[in-house]
Order: C-alpha cells, then sequence, then structure tokens
C-alpha cells in the first residue's frame, strides 16, 4: 500500500468516524455475530450427538440453545442493518455535500479541460458505490476475517490433522485471489474511463437533441452511443468472464479440500479418535470457511473499486491547483471603474488572444466593446469577472487590483448577462431570488416592466410562478434575452456586463433595451459587447479589439 493509498483511506475514515456510536454498535453486533458463528457448529454438533443416544434432556436442550443462538443473530443482524443503512446515509450526503462544494469552487479552466459526464459519475456513482462497498460489504468482510482466525484456532485445538486438511489449501485460494485483484485492478479504471464517455455522449445528445432533429442527425448520434455502449459492456463482460475463471479455479481447490476433509474425517470417527460431533463441527467449520473465503474474494475487486473511486474523488477535493484563488478585501466595490491595463491574455496552449490591453471603463457612460469574432471580446468580459486566473497588475477596479478582492466582494459587484442566457429549471420568481434572496415580487415585477418582460409573464397561467423548463424551451429567444437581464439587474451590482443584449430582439424591443440601458448607466457601470450598430452608435465610449 502506498502513501496515496493511506492517504485516501484516511479521507474515508473522516466520513466514517463521525458517527462514531454507530461504528461502535456496528463493532459490538460484529463480534457478538462471529462468536454466534464459531460456536453454532459446536451446539449442531453436539445436538446431532444427542441424537444418536436417544437422550431427550439433552436434545430439547440444545433444541432450546439453537433456538436462543438464532433469536440473538436474528437481533444483532437487525441491530447491524439498521447502523448500515444510517451510516450510508449520513456518508453519502456529506460526502455528496463536500465534492459538490468543491466543484463550485473548481476554476473555469478546470471545467474547460473535461466533460461534464465526468463529474457527474464522481460526485454520484463514485461517492455512492464507495459507500455502499465500504459500509454494506466491510462489515461482512471484517466478519469473515475474525471467523476464520477463530475457526483456525479452534480447529487446531480439536483436531490438528483435520484443521490442516482445510487451512492447507488457503495458500491456493490466497494465489487466485491475487491473480484476480491483478486483473481487475488493471480493467476497474478503464470500466470507469468508459462509463464516462457513455455517459457523455447521452448527455450531448439530450441537450442537443433539436439540432439533431434540425440537422437529420438522428443515425450518426445512434452510432456514437451504439459505439459507446458496446465497448464499454464489451468491456464489463470480458471482466465478470475472467472473474467467473478463476472463481471456477476456487472451486475445484474447495472440492478437493471438501473431499479429503470427508474421507479422513469417517476415519477417524471410525476409529473413535474424534466423535461424531467434533466432525459435524469440522464439517460446517469447513463449509463456513468456503462461504467466508467467497466474501473475501467478492470484497477483493470492491475494494479496488473503492481505491479507484476514492482516487477520483480525492483528487477533486485535495489538489490546490484547480481551484480560484482571490484576496482578502472584503471591502464593497463603490464607484466601478474598471482600467485594464496591459493585460495579456491565452487559453492553455493557444496564441494569446488579448496582448497588452489597455482600456478604462468608467460609470455614468454607456461602454461598448465591438470588433471581428475571435478577438478577445468575451474573454475580455470573462476576465472581469476572473472566470479565468488574471496576472497581478493587470485588472484593477477602483484603483485595487482585482486579484485583491474576495470572491464575495467581487461577484457582488458584477453582474453578467451571457449569450447564453441560462435559466434555471424552477419558477420565474425563483430564479429572480436565487441571485437576490432578498427581493420581493413588486420589485421584481417592477424590473420585468422596465426590460418588457411583465405583459407576457402576467399573460401566464401561472404568471410568476410559472416553471421555466429545462434548457428554457418554454421561453422564446427573446423572452430568455429579457428575463436574463431583468435577473442581472435584480442583483443591484455596481457593474454591469452584457454579452450580445440586443441580438435576438425586434426593432422596438431593441430601442427600448437601449434606452434602459441609457437610463441605468448613471447608476452603474455598463459595458456591453455588440454588433448591434444602433447601439454602437448610442454608446458613450466604444472600444474595438
Amino acid at each position: 500500500m502506498t502513501k496515496k493509498d493511506i492517504k485516501l483511506w484516511r479521507f474515508l475514515a473522516y466520513y466514517v468516524l463521525q458517527k462514531k456510536k454507530k461504528v461502535l454498535l456496528m463493532a459490538l453486533t460484529t463480534l457478538v455475530l462471529v462468536v454466534i458463528q464459531v460456536c453454532f457448529p459446536f451446539i449442531w454438533g453436539k445436538f446431532i450427538l444427542s441424537m444418536t443416544v436417544f437422550s431427550w434432556s439433552s436434545i430439547i436442550k440444545y433444541i432450546l440453545i439453537i433456538i436462543a443462538f438464532m433469536i440473538l443473530e436474528i437481533l444483532m443482524q437487525y441491530l447491524q442493518s439498521a447502523c448500515v443503512i444510517d451510516l450510508m446515509k449520513t456518508i453519502n450526503v456529506e460526502m455528496q455535500e463536500d465534492l459538490f462544494s468543491r466543484l463550485l469552487e473548481l476554476s473555469q479552466e478546470f471545467y474547460d479541460k473535461r466533460k461534464s459526464a465526468e463529474f457527474i459519475t464522481r460526485i454520484e456513482t463514485d461517492i455512492t458505490r464507495t459507500v455502499e462497498i465500504i459500509v454494506n460489504s466491510f462489515i461482512p468482510c471484517i466478519t469473515s476475517i475474525i471467523s476464520l482466525i477463530s475457526m483456525s484456532i479452534v480447529m487446531l485445538y480439536m483436531n490438528w490433522i483435520l484443521a490442516i486438511c482445510v487451512l492447507i489449501f488457503l495458500p491456493v485460494n490466497i494465489y487466485i485471489y491475487k491473480i484476480q485483484t491483478s486483473i481487475i485492478k488493471d480493467n476497474q479504471k478503464q470500466i470507469k474511463e468508459k462509463q464516462e464517455d457513455l455517459l457523455g455522449v447521452l448527455q450531448e445528445t439530450l441537450s442537443g437533441m433539436r439540432f439533431i432533429k434540425l440537422m437529420n442527425a438522428k443515425s450518426i448520434s445512434k452510432d456514437l452511443f451504439f459505439n459507446s455502449s458496446n465497448i464499454l459492456n464489451t468491456q464489463i463482460s470480458d471482466l465478470k468472464q475472467k472473474i467467473i475463471n478463476i472463481g471456477c479455479m476456487s472451486g475445484v481447490s474447495s472440492i478437493i479440500s471438501q473431499s479429503i476433509l470427508c474421507l479422513l474425517g469417517a476415519i477417524f470417527v471410525w476409529k473413535n479418535i474424534i466423535g461424531i460431533d467434533y466432525f459435524v463441527t469440522f464439517y460446517n467449520y469447513s463449509q463456513t470457511f468456503k462461504s467466508s473465503s467467497k466474501t473475501l474474494v467478492s470484497f477483493i475487486p470492491n475494494l479496488q473499486e473503492v481505491v479507484i473511486s476514492l482516487r477520483r474523488i480525492y483528487d477533486i477535493e485535495t489538489n490546490q491547483e484547480i481551484v480560484d484563488h482571490f484576496g482578502n478585501r472584503d471591502l464593497p466595490i463603490q464607484v466601478g471603474v474598471i482600467d485594464i491595463r496591459n493585460l495579456t491574455f491565452h487559453y492553455m496552449d493557444s496564441p494569446d488572444i488579448l496582448s497588452n490591453l489597455q482600456i478604462k471603463f468608467t460609470p455614468n457612460a454607456l461602454n461598448v466593446i465591438c470588433g471581428e469574432s475571435g478577438k478577445g471580446k468575451t474573454t475580455l468580459i470573462n476576465l472581469i469577472a476572473k472566470l479565468y486566473r488574471v496576472n497581478d497588475n493587470t485588472i484593477f477596479i477602483d484603483s485595487t487590483d482585482i486579484n485583491e478582492y474576495s470572491e464575495n466582494a467581487l461577484r457582488e459587484a458584477i453582474s453578467v448577462v451571457t449569450q447564453e442566457h441560462f435559466l434555471f429549471n424552477m419558477s420565474i420568481l425563483d430564479n429572480f431570488r436565487i441571485v437576490n434572496s432578498e427581493i420581493n415580487e413588486e420589485d421584481i415585477r417592477k424590473i420585468c416592466k422596465e426590460c418588457k418582460i411583465d405583459d407576457y409573464i402576467s399573460g401566464l397561467q401561472d404568471g410568476y410562478n410559472t416553471i421555466i423548463e429545462e434548457n428554457s424551451t418554454n421561453l422564446s429567444v427573446g423572452q430568455r434575452q429579457r428575463l436574463s437581464l431583468a435577473r442581472a439587474l435584480a442583483r443591484n451590482a455596481k457593474i454591469l456586463i452584457l454579452d450580445e443584449p440586443t441580438s435576438a430582439l425586434d426593432s422596438d424591443t431593441r430601442r427600448e433595451i437601449i434606452e434602459l440601458l441609457l437610463e441605468i448607466k448613471n447608476s452603474m457601470t455598463v459595458i456591453a459587447i455588440t454588433h448591434d450598430l444602433q447601439l454602437i452608435k448610442s454608446a458613450d465610449m466604444v472600444y474595438k479589439l
């Protein structure tokens, strides 16, 4: 086990030990179940012996003991199951909450380099499966290990020759387990990667369904999905077949062991070396040995899966290079003057998209950025909003380096309307309250009237309680655009940035929105990216990139 693996288990232990009382109760029930598992075959042997001598008092005594053991076993299993359910829920919720919070802290650069399916599988599949295996399978595994050790000691005490017949095949099984572990380790990571590929194809297909239908691309989409699905399921089937083959090797080993045990046991009973009760105990122990070994075998591939999943979760939770970095200045931005000084930027290994840029945006003015596509207009507003890392002393807001502001101070001061016009799958009211929890419905309606969207919303059956469907399919592009603008204004930020704010509007609405921007410019810094000549002519300051 490497140092990194030790860190992984410490990371998992942190969540498990949050419920110490449940863990202790599970440990107690495990010990009781082990005692039952070790003692029960011996009691059963004595019961068989009492029947051979027709001792009714002994028969009744052992029947009552057997019933008591069974009732105790049911009770312990019930308590253990209750603990497992509670522990699984607690760990699953806490790990998902922590990882989701971490995802919100990751830099935009990190997301640009990865598929969204990768994060979905980590927060859902990896965490859920890890918790399920650890809590649901780890306890039976520990029980099996303790039982194997205890039974080995008891068997050696009862008859060392028969004990060796059972134990001698343990190294063979260990070797088989080693082969199985190696095979699973090599295949499990590849399977997870193919699962992400399949989920990525499915997610992309669902989000692009309208385009697929319009472009008659259904056959290509089918091919992409079927190909990904076939590759994934082929790898899973191959792995399962390998596990079955190794399981057959373990079965052959078990048959040989049982045959030798029965032969020697019969000879020892015939020669009165051991009693029938001891042989029954030995045989039951060997069966428990077999089932416990199978439990350990089945846990080995699961353990490999846990390690891989934990690494994927742990890499996100602990990697400090992929998070956004902000300063400690919590003072609110009061004016909103943005000063760009010698700003140079490029995406990853691409050439510079911005080079030594110098611009100053001021309040009380409608600032417009125009220029050809691909010249860095959207990149610039992403940098002002600090979605990407910004070099020191290149962007200043109110004469303070943008890197000195805390995340809250910066985010509260800037409101952005992107070209995507993203709206949440919730009510119109809730879409406003998610960006301003204190805003009331009256103020929302007032802002929507200014953005020329109130009449449409009021005409809906549920009005402002109307649920916006996924991908805003129940809204037109223009309606989404105006609603996004209204929501941005609801934040009362000192800086408003708009990317193509009039691109999907009719001429009358375009004129009204421009008039609104000219009005609000007196209370904030307004920056608009546009190709709209009407908006450019209305601007106070025009910057061409």
